[in-house]
């Protein structure tokens, strides 16, 4: 609240005084307060003023920086497709070997690719989402002497191998995530750092202690120091681990909870898969109508959204359970619908 408050006094106090390169950088500030907050529309509103500042500065880094911004707020809104051609507009996709860093002082580059990936991954672009990985692989070397930097490409390359579920990859980048973060005191990362590695532990069978470090990621390194980013990404991460302990009850109502929240922040990039998983928690209740009830709100959720992986997803849970019903023609139904609709987008 302090930095929000301290950047829009800053804004108003330079508007008409300082020039659209200067004015961006506050703006950029702003914006990354309100990011954190995860206040998305204003955050998208303010992006939009830095895009229209940076184009009146003909700064091209300034100018890619604010795509990025977009293209980072767009896929908290659940909008990846748009995401992506807004990386295209700002010249940023195909990354290629650009090298640019200047304005703000972190790799523009890496954090691109970041969101490259994500988005891709969602829209159902696995093979451009899988090129994403890989050259955060190579940035992660790249970058090792600008620990910041290392940390953009890590994040990137170990939420991508979450997403994959390549957990050989992701145990040893979750890692390296989190001690990178904690030595040079990089809060936010550490956390996120911490989630990972609470994905990597929960395949490994290691529920109660990847709830703790699930938990503790967001909570003690995310929320305690105000930082609201990744909620929807944690809520879905600690859904699976109390589903996988046996709570079913508490992972519904956690999943209620965080609808909830994630529809007044606008957070729609995991809401498909956490609508999957109060469906998940609800047949492992007995609860057939409400489980069913809730796939079907995924499957068109992702639909809407565009969200591929979690339609996938979704809708592969809803046959099972159609199936389990002896409603075999239904569940074939349902998975051939996804299944021409994701070959037609495929192709």
């Amino acid at each position: 609240a302090d930095a929000l408050h301290a950047y829009e006094e800053a804004f108003v106090a330079g508007d008409g005084v300082f020039d659209n390169a200067a004015l961006s950088s506050i703006l950029f500030g702003l914006w990354t307060a309100q990011l954190m907050a995860m206040d998305l529309g204003k955050a998208r509103g303010t992006v939009q003023e830095m895009l229209q500042r940076a184009q009146g500065s003909g700064d091209a880094d300034l100018v890619a920086e604010a795509h990025v911004a977009m293209a980072n707020t767009l896929f908290w809104l659940g909008d990846s497709a748009e995401a992506l051609a807004c990386l295209s507009r700002g010249g940023l996709v195909p990354v290629g070997d650009q090298e640019r860093c200047r304005t703000q002082g972190f790799d523009l580059v890496g954090l691109a690719l970041n969101f490259e990936g994500l988005a891709a991954f969602q829209v159902g672009d696995f093979e451009r989402a899988e090129m994403a990985r890989k050259r955060l692989m190579v940035r992660v070397e790249q970058t090792a002497d600008h620990p910041f930097n290392q940390a953009i490409a890590l994040q990137g390359a170990a939420w991508l191998s979450c997403l994959f579920e390549y957990m050989d990859a992701l145990g040893p980048l979750a890692f390296e995530l989190e001690t990178l973060s904690a030595r040079h005191g990089f809060v936010f990362y550490r956390g996120v750092g911490q989630i990972f590695r609470g994905a990597h532990l929960l395949h490994q069978g290691a529920v109660d202690d990847a709830e703790t470090a699930i938990r503790d990621g967001f909570e003690v390194h995310m929320l305690r120091n105000g930082g609201k980013l990744f909620y929807s990404f944690y809520a879905w991460k600690l859904g699976e681990t109390l589903l996988q302990a046996g709570h079913a009850a508490d992972c519904d109502r956690l999943m209620s909870q965080a609808m909830d929240v994630c529809l007044d922040q606008q957070d729609r990039a995991y809401l498909g898969e956490l609508l999957d998983v109060q469906g998940r928690a609800r047949q492992a209740m007995g609860d057939l109508q409400g489980a069913e009830e809730s796939l079907r709100s995924a499957t068109s959720t992702a639909l809407a959204l565009g969200a591929v992986p979690a339609r996938i997803r979704a809708t592969t849970h809803l046959a099972q359970l159609l199936v389990q019903s002896g409603r075999g023609r239904a569940a074939f139904d349902v998975l051939d619908k996804m299944l021409k609709s994701v070959d037609k987008k495929a192709g």
